[in-house]
Order: structure tokens, then C-alpha cells, then sequence
């Protein structure tokens, strides 16, 4: 099997969120100390990532919307992807999260492992959160292939885009996934990625950020 670990950097002024480089290695360093299959480790950019193999974004597509290329037939991302957001903490090992036995499997959406009701807003479908994935290439084309600007107009994210699209993808367990507020007291031993989703996390520990 040929295993390819993915992130997506977009470097510009979208949602007030500013990220560089610098998560890329945070994040490369964790999966390696996490992951003991062999892989390959790429970023798809807008900008070069010295020493980390870098796919140039190709569709201008901005914000969490550049993170709809990974599903672009046209890229040779091997056998089996596992995508992972930038500002999530790898704290466990992520082999169950490959070998997870589906063409395609997402997070359940964060309300399921967190603490705080949804609120309902425009656009938002609550059926996965992106921040985790991992699929057999080329399952979930057709989530690039029918992406427009309208769609990124109709809809709040590309997580809620990947719910229209495949509504009826698997989940992978709640238990293996928290918030940083619920790791304050230290993380749940089955958690194997905690979400931070802050974007001042470079040089702070995770019980700096939980609280």
C-alpha cells in the first residue's frame, strides 16, 4: 500500500486565519513520532515549504476551500490518503486511523465529541468536520469535480460541501478525537487527535491551549 499523509497550507488573509510554514513542520514531526507505516508526507500549497514535498494548489480556490484538491483525480497521492488539519495535536497513534476498514472515512462532525450544542447557520450540513480524513484515491472525486463558485457561495465550508456530496460516508469513532478545553486535565487515553483550532499554537503546550 502506498500511503500518502496530506495537509493543505493556503497562505492569505481568509477568516482571520494566518498560517505558514512553520505548522507544516509541527504537523510532519508529529505524524512521523505517530505513524510507524511507511508514508509519504506532502503539503499542497501556494507556497513553497522548504523540505516538505510541496503540490502546488492548482484552482485558486481560497481558505479551507483549497482543501477540495485533495480530492482532484489528477493528483498521484498513492493507494490510501490520510488528510490532517494543520492546527490539530497528534497525541496517539494514528494506524487505526488508515487501516480504518472504509473506502472513505471522516470525523464525526465535532458536536458529537465536544461539549457545546450546533448552532443552526446557513450553509452548515453537520454530517463529518474535516480535520481528519482518510480515503482510497479516487473515492470522493466528485467532490472536486463538482465544486464551483457557487457552491463555495452556498455553503459554509468545505466539510459542509463534502456532506452534501457524501452524505452517507463513514465516521470514524467519537472516542478518538477531542477538543482542547475537554484535555485539561490530560487527554483521554483512546484520543488519537485533539483539535485545537486556534491559530497561536506554535511553541505552546497543549495544556497552554486547553486553557
Amino acid at each position: 500500500m502506498r500511503l500518502t499523509v496530506a495537509c493543505v497550507l493556503w497562505m492569505g488573509d481568509f477568516e482571520q486565519r494566518h498560517y505558514s510554514p512553520a505548522w507544516v513542520y509541527r504537523l510532519r514531526d508529529m505524524v512521523a513520532a505517530h505513524l510507524p507505516i511507511p508514508h509519504r508526507f506532502v503539503c499542497l500549497s501556494n507556497v513553497d515549504v522548504p523540505g516538505v514535498e510541496t503540490i502546488p494548489l492548482a484552482t485558486g480556490w481560497p481558505g479551507w476551500w483549497a482543501k477540495v484538491e485533495l480530492f482532484n483525480p489528477a493528483l498521484d497521492l498513492g493507494d490510501r490518503v490520510l488528510y490532517l488539519d494543520l492546527d490539530v495535536f497528534v497525541t496517539g497513534e494514528l494506524t487505526p486511523i488508515v487501516n480504518y476498514p472504509a473506502p472513505i472515512a471522516l470525523m464525526p462532525p465535532s458536536h458529537i465529541f465536544g461539549t457545546l450544542r450546533p448552532r443552526e447557520m446557513a450553509g452548515v450540513v453537520r454530517r463529518y468536520q474535516a480535520s481528519c480524513m482518510v480515503w482510497d484515491p479516487p473515492t470522493g472525486r466528485e467532490i472536486f469535480d463538482l465544486n464551483t463558485i457557487d457552491v463555495m457561495e452556498r455553503f459554509r465550508a468545505d466539510q459542509d460541501w463534502i456532506g452534501h456530496v457524501l452524505p452517507d460516508a463513514t465516521t470514524m469513532p467519537p472516542e478518538w478525537f477531542a477538543k482542547a478545553r475537554q484535555c485539561r486535565d490530560g487527554v483521554p487515553p483512546d484520543v488519537r487527535l485533539v483539535l485545537a483550532h486556534r491559530v497561536d499554537l506554535i511553541g505552546r503546550s497543549l495544556a497552554e491551549v486547553a486553557a
